[in-house]
């Protein structure tokens, strides 16, 4: 019953109760003009991406770098957990990228020196 500002067909589809409404959306598979879209919105917008260089990773307010399963089995567990361990302040998502980078070039290094 609403549409995404900024992106065209199927994909701006949405619900005014749902996207619309949230002040925080989870993009779970990489769609940069999604990702984009809702940023301009002024929500939050968390994603899930193996890719740390995608659009969406560098994009986004919250960068998750690692497989969807495995998050969600991990966010399942972290609800059970105190709030006050789960805050992070400040977050920086580029340190967050940056951090991601330097650990796959660090597993690059080691399998090409043959660890």
């Amino acid at each position: 019953n609403a549409r995404i500002p900024g992106l065209e067909g199927p994909r701006a589809k949405c619900t005014q109760e749902g996207i619309i409404e949230s002040d925080v959306i989870l993009v779970p598979l990489e769609d940069g003009d999604r990702c984009e879209a809702l940023v301009a919105m002024g929500k939050t917008v968390i994603v899930v991406d193996l890719n740390p260089l995608s659009r969406s990773a560098k994009m986004a307010s919250i960068t998750i770098v690692d497989e969807l399963t495995r998050v969600m089995d991990n966010m399942l567990t972290m609800m059970s957990a105190p709030i006050e361990d789960l805050i992070s302040n400040p977050y920086n998502n580029d340190a967050v990228l940056e951090e991601a980078l330097h650990h796959v070039a660090t597993k690059f290094t080691q399998t090409s020196n043959g660890a």
